[in-house]
């Protein structure tokens, strides 16, 4: 059986303002950025990548739409590692 890792990062604002113009040529935050690794480790467990999420849209979203921020943290995270699995918006 193949052993599969993912990284989270839970960030702020500004950290997030920074990773989203550095990799995706894109002004201001968003809410969940996936980067995709997708390699070997020498023990076996294949690093699928990392899911960021800024926790402080998160909060602000959460609050727009009236649920729980871990909730939210938590949608943003399933949304993320659904990118690593290859699904995406279109």
């Amino acid at each position: 059986m193949s052993k599969f890792k993912i990284s989270f990062a839970l960030v702020d604002d500004n950290k997030m303002k920074e990773l989203n113009e550095k990799y995706r040529d894109q002004e201001g935050v968003t809410d969940v950025l996936s980067f995709e690794i997708k390699e070997a480790t020498e023990d076996g467990i294949f690093l699928l990548g990392e899911v960021v999420v800024d926790k402080e849209k998160a909060e602000e979203q959460a609050k727009e739409i009236g649920k729980e921020v871990e909730e939210e943290v938590a949608d943003l995270i399933r949304h993320g590692v659904l990118h690593l699995l290859g699904k995406h918006h279109d």
